[in-house]
């Protein structure tokens, strides 16, 4: 615009201060051709100057709206672009934000909320560590030949009459006659467990030494044995959710006065090719298979509280999460599991902190305390999953329960059916 406003005052100028030339009056008539031609000429460069002043006004106008255009289109992009720019710092100030708020509701890395599961074995869930046969579990299968006494076989009591005892109550020796088997028995607990007045007094009679050579009195006869854990005279009302050596060797010998104190002989060779011996294996068969239905949940019972290196893992990582867990475990497992970094801890034990950590947990409780909303969230969340493992827990259990109660039936029902049956029977095949 600045250009055509210069350009339109020169032509303007130009135009007023042009002027006719001067001449006489005498050569008016020489001169009247010529300077109408001249005026002519003048006035059609005036006009063709004129006309080029316009067109060029109007290209500097199209020039003008072409970069006004333009102007108008760069100022939208570079505020497009601002814009842009704007929402893409609003998006990192809240991720910045949103990383803050998980910062600070983050709970400590706790593997215990899920402590049924294991981190490293992916067979925690359905192998029971005490149900491994000859490799130091205590009930491994019977008749797998895992007798106690060391080399690797179940924990030891101590006494070398009572680990035979019990191998030979588990089918994994051959069974000598019934009174070679009471006295080795009664020499077995003598060293290793019994205790008290009377008890050790009867020993003495029956010429063994009342030595408790295992340390845990009267362990094979009590039922806390199996329940609470064998204790020492010192340890007396102690509970133990994860059993040593020494504890499970006494639970196994418990279990052997429960099943079978006492053998029958085991057949010769040349008894058992006889059609009597065949129908005793046949029967004792259908006995054995009876007790072990019977002692199957005392044995589980006993095998969850066997040790269990699966759990070291889970253990680690709860004591490195740090928080009120790690607190938790610094203060119990050094007493209750003094060797959990070499053997683990029982799955009883395992369950147990993972319920204790939080109501048996002060620090857990002021952690909770101080908590906000999300990590209050998280933390049910965490709880609602530990129940519904409970609850599978439970109703596995609970259709085992009617297993065995229909086991239970079946036997009664053998025994108060199976004579009239086969009186019948017979009856009827003596006609023929």
């Amino acid at each position: 615009m600045r250009y055509k406003k210069t350009i339109l005052a020169v032509a303007a100028t130009a135009a007023l201060t042009t002027s006719l030339p001067t001449f006489a009056i005498g050569d008016s008539a020489v001169l009247a051709p010529l300077i109408n031609l001249t005026t002519a000429a003048v006035n059609g460069t005036t006009a063709a100057i004129t006309t080029g002043f316009t067109t060029v006004g109007q290209y500097l106008m199209r020039i003008e709206n072409t970069m006004s255009a333009n102007s108008a289109k760069v100022a939208n992009q570079i505020a497009e672009a601002n814009q842009n720019q704007v929402e893409r710092n609003i998006d990192i100030e809240r991720s910045k934000q949103a990383s803050q708020v998980e910062r600070s509701t983050r709970m400590p890395l706790d593997p215990c909320a899920n402590a049924s599961r294991g981190l490293s074995d992916p067979n925690f869930d359905r192998i029971n560590p005490g149900f491994r046969g000859a490799n130091g579990s205590p009930f491994g299968p019977r008749g797998s030949g895992g007798g106690g006494g060391g080399g690797g076989g179940r924990p030891s009591s101590g006494s070398s009459s009572m680990d035979k005892a019990i191998a030979i109550a588990r089918n994994d020796e051959f069974a000598p006659p019934i009174e070679v088997q009471a006295v080795m028995a009664q020499r077995g607990a003598c060293e290793a467990y019994a205790s008290g007045k009377v008890r050790a007094q009867s020993c003495t009679w029956a010429g063994s030494s009342p030595s408790v050579s295992s340390g845990l009195p009267d362990a094979d006869i009590r039922a806390s044995t199996i329940f609470d854990g064998a204790q020492t005279v010192a340890d007396q009302g102690k509970i133990s959710l994860s059993f040593n050596e020494k504890q499970l060797a006494a639970a196994t010998a418990y279990v052997r006065n429960l099943s079978a104190p006492v053998q029958l002989r085991d057949l010769a060779k040349i008894e058992t090719q006889t059609d009597e011996g065949r129908r005793y294996l046949a029967l004792r068969d259908s006995y054995q298979a009876r007790v072990d239905l019977a002692m199957r949940p005392v044995e589980e019972w006993v095998s969850n509280r066997t040790k269990y290196a699966a759990t070291i893992p889970i253990l680690k990582a709860m004591q490195e999460g740090g928080g009120a867990a790690a607190k938790y475990l610094s203060q119990h497992l050094p007493q209750a599991a003094p060797d959990w970094q070499s053997k683990g801890i029982s799955l009883h034990h395992l369950q147990y902190l993972d319920a204790a950590r939080r109501y048996d947990n002060p620090e857990w409780l002021k952690e909770i305390g101080a908590a906000d909303e999300a990590t209050l969230q998280r933390e049910q969340l965490l709880i609602s999953a530990q129940m519904a493992s409970l609850m599978s827990k439970n109703l596995m259990a609970a259709e085992k329960t009617n297993a065995l109660l229909g086991a239970v039936y079946q036997a009664s029902l053998n025994k108060d059916f199976m004579p009239e049956l086969a009186a019948q029977h017979k009856r009827a095949t003596s006609t023929r």
